[in-house]
């Protein structure tokens, strides 16, 4: 069963969702060093079955999946791996 990319989120850990929301609202997609770093913080505090942050972490919903302008270069989730 297909599931749309928001629902498929909401069903993922907090520092899943928080990470497609700041991928998602990023300029061309590509993020900023702070934002990798807090990324990779909410992984690292996630395999320690802690939440790094809790309060910064937000999902992703439908207003951060805005219309694209077509002079905007597009990101195509493909898969994610094991993480």
């Amino acid at each position: 069963m297909a599931k749309n990319l928001i629902d498929w989120a909401a069903g993922q850990h907090a520092w899943v969702s928080d990470s497609l929301r700041r991928i998602a609202m990023a300029a061309d997609h590509v993020i900023g060093d702070e934002d990798v770093e807090t990324i990779l913080a909410n992984v690292r505090a996630a395999a320690r079955e802690a939440v790094a942050n809790d309060g910064d972490l937000r999902p992703l919903d439908t207003s951060h999946l805005g219309s694209i302008s077509t002079d905007s270069r597009r990101t195509i989730l493909a898969q994610l791996g094991p993480v």
